[in-house]
């Protein structure tokens, strides 16, 4: 049997398909043995009175209800059923007569067959019906926010949010309803993902809606600013209704779209399909609108959408054919957009020419999704033997592949391999600490000669396994070995640092657009602080990628999550500028711009956290507790140094990051507690961890009292007491660590 997507068709259709089974299971046990057929007439009877009830409620439904496609599936499927039925009838009485009835059998199991098709045919088409009323919710909500860029006042505000909410109400109803009733996890998941990401966004909109005219209304103070704003939630928000239409409609598990954990170099190109399949909505509210001008949501995002497909075709389609085929269709609908848009500038959105560009330009965006659907088709059956790899253990496995056997790898992604990860190599030099730097170098550059020598032992078509060859793609082996393990301690590293305090530096953005306008030099002092709000957020989002893609971590969800949170965090990081720089224009200070700043401030720090936690997921927990240790040896030494030279100020900005580090091996050790299942292993490290916990309150105290005394020897003494307790509490919660990691290098 197999499985349906809701539990309620699942409930019904199970006790049909037991009694089905049973008369089956009767034939062939009389048909193994050659015994006679037995008395069918009432387990047959028990079938009819199911299909009867089910046939009835059907046509009620039918009967009752306002949707077409209903009315036009449901006769004819309430048709096979009853003809199935008949057929077990049928085969019964015939049974009673002629029990040997090779004709009986054979209606027997057609009957059989054809019940259970029928009958899933039927839950079927009444469950796409619901399924429907639940689409036309979410339509009617996309159809409330088509009318967001056309609010100007406070008024049309009011009425816009006293019409949205009853309906939006409803839908999230009926999706939750629609989420618990769904069998498929990755199904439920989805739809539970995007309707609290709605939930999210419909505040911010509001926000952003009354921000906008707010400013407007205030002398048009950062108008675009708002604009940006605005438009940002509103596509997010349209993207997500979006993806919950198309969820609802699934039946079954989409290995091609759906598979969100399923990492590879089509992802992107998943994406942009989904997204254009979302976008084709709006743009074709906006095509039919002969009086629609550019520069509108719908115009801006859908040309957006083109704009990243040519990005991306060229990035992830391998077959140059179809790339530029997708790319002559992209460029041929921009061309007509642009001439549409010159007619309707010039009110002649209406003639023949103009409703001639509209029909097509719709007709070549479903062209388009249909050819780029096509392409990722196409790819899905590419093995990972003709693909590059996207991560650094993917780029080791197909170098140790090529290394065995270069004939092979008739794509040459074997030295491709090579080549990103020396790259990769060259790209972290730039980033991290400085005691990793040499080790990195120095094995790109040897990996560099190795791989010169060995393409040139290929070149000369030396034996693959004669002594040359062997020696140098052994040592080639090794040294990509031992550059995939110095990433590694430099990347974790890197996290250790990076995300130890995530939220100082939008703290810093807020108290700078509060600025008072008297103070001197208030507009430079922003200007940093937002400067330094962007690298801070750039430097999580290239170290979450590093961590994803560069470290030991094999778990697809886990990179495929990173990689699209740091994504969500590089969209939001603007939104929260701009969000700022309304804030410190706006001459009355409101408070609405600044509940609207504080709104994404707090979906930014989301965003955030959970990009950590799941940075934290992607490696080895006993190398990160090591990281930090050493970075808070580091920090201790400069902490003696600010002490020596009694600067207070460094040594507060050194035992703070002592602080925010220890409680980042608490959040870490807490994390591993959490999601172990070896009743052994947690109590070891409970017990590590609470006795480290116990140290952090005396050393905070100890640095408090130094820091208002930095000249005081018995202050001193205190602190590097507790520090010294502290350090070494680490070092047995590390060790707590190191079996897990063993037994997962042994199970890998």
């Amino acid at each position: 049997m197999p499985v349906f997507h809701t539990k309620t068709i699942e409930s019904i259709l199970e006790p049909v398909a037991q009694q089905v089974s049973r008369l089956v299971i009767l034939h062939e046990e009389s048909a193994d043995d050659g015994d006679l057929m037995p008395d069918l007439s009432k387990p047959v009877q028990i079938v009819k009175s199911a299909v009867d009830n089910l046939v009835k409620v059907g046509h009620e439904t039918c009967s009752t209800s306002t949707d077409d496609l209903l009315q036009n599936e449901m006769p004819q499927v309430l048709v096979r059923v009853n003809q199935a039925s008949a057929l077990l009838i049928d085969a019964a009485h015939m049974f009673k007569y002629e029990p040997c009835s090779i004709k009986g059998r054979q209606m027997l199991i057609e009957g059989a067959r054809y019940i259970l098709q029928g009958v899933s045919a039927l839950l079927l088409t009444f469950d796409e019906s619901e399924v429907r009323k639940i689409v036309i919710v979410c339509q009617h909500v996309l159809n409330h926010l088509a009318h967001v860029e056309k609010i100007e006042t406070i008024e049309q505000l009011v009425d816009f949010v006293k019409n949205l909410t009853p309906i939006l109400t409803r839908m999230s109803k009926e999706v939750d309803l629609r989420t618990k009733e769904l069998t498929h996890a990755i199904h439920r998941q989805l739809l539970t993902r995007s309707l609290e990401q709605v939930k999210t966004l419909t505040p911010l909109l509001i926000s952003s809606i009354n921000v906008y005219v707010t400013s407007k209304h205030t002398g048009g103070h950062c108008i675009v600013e708002s604009i940006e704003n605005r438009d940002y939630v509103l596509n997010k928000m349209s993207d997500e209704l979006g993806e919950i239409i198309r969820i609802l409609q699934l039946t079954t598990i989409d290995d091609v779209l759906l598979n969100e954990f399923d990492e590879d170099e089509q992802h992107n190109l998943k994406k942009l399909l989904k997204t254009l399949g979302n976008r084709l909505y709006q743009a074709k509210n906006w095509l039919s609108n002969s009086q629609a001008l550019g520069g509108t949501l719908a115009e801006r995002s859908l040309r957006m959408v083109l704009d990243d497909l040519r990005t991306h075709i060229t990035e992830h389609c391998l077959d140059e054919k179809q790339a530029d085929v997708l790319m002559q269709k992209v460029d041929a609908i921009s061309q007509m957009m642009n001439r549409l848009l010159q007619l309707r500038t010039q009110s002649k959105g209406d003639t023949s020419e103009g409703a001639s560009l509209s029909r097509n330009i719709s007709q070549q965006l479903d062209d388009l999704y249909q050819s780029l659907e096509y392409s990722i088709n196409l790819l899905r059956y590419t093995s990972d033997y003709q693909r590059p790899a996207t991560t650094v253990n993917g780029k080791v496995d197909q170098t140790k592949r090529w290394l065995s056997q270069p004939d092979l790898d008739q794509f040459g992604f074997g030295e491709f391999a090579i080549r990103s990860l020396v790259k990769i190599g060259r790209q972290l030099v730039s980033i991290c600490e400085l005691s990793y730097r040499r080790d990195i170098l120095e094995c790109c550059l040897n990996i560099d000669n190795l791989l010169a020598k060995y393409k040139d032992l290929l070149r000369r078509r030396l034996p693959i396994n004669g002594p040359e060859c062997v020696m140098i793609s052994r040592s080639l082996s090794l040294h990509i070995h031992q550059l995939q393990r110095r990433l590694q301690e430099a990347i974790v590293y890197q996290v250790s640092d990076d995300f130890m305090d995530i939220t100082s530096a939008i703290k810093t953005l807020r108290q700078a657009s509060l600025i008072s306008s008297n103070e001197p030099s208030r507009k430079e002092v922003f200007q940093a602080t937002v400067q330094e709000f962007i690298n801070h957020s750039s430097s999580l989002i290239q170290t979450a990628r590093l961590a994803a893609n560069g470290t030991s971590c094999r778990s697809k969800s886990t990179i495929e999550t990173i990689n699209t949170t740091a994504a969500q965090i590089s969209d939001l990081t603007p939104q929260v500028i701009y969000a700022a720089r309304i804030v410190f224009g706006d001459p009355n200070n409101s408070p609405t711009t600044r509940e609207h700043f504080d709104l994404l401030r707090d979906q930014w720090l989301t965003q955030i956290e959970y990009l950590r936690s799941q940075v934290d997921d992607a490696i080895p927990s006993d190398e990160f507790v090591k990281a930090c240790e050493e970075a808070i040896i580091h920090d201790t030494q400069q902490t003696e140094k600010a002490i020596a030279d009694l600067n207070s100020s460094i040594l507060i900005d050194s035992t703070s990051n002592i602080i925010r580090r220890a409680n980042r091996i608490l959040l870490v050790t807490y994390q591993e507690i959490e999601n172990s299942e070896d009743s052994a292993f947690t109590t070891q490290l409970q017990n590590a961890s609470d006795a480290f916990k116990e140290t952090l309150s005396p050393m905070i105290a100890a640095a408090k009292q130094l820091a208002l005394s930095p000249d005081n020897k018995i202050a001193h003494s205190q602190w590097q007491q507790t520090n010294n307790e502290l350090i070494d509490a680490i070092g047995n919660v590390r060790e707590a660590l190191q079996p897990l990691t063993s037994n997962l290098i042994n199970d890998l």
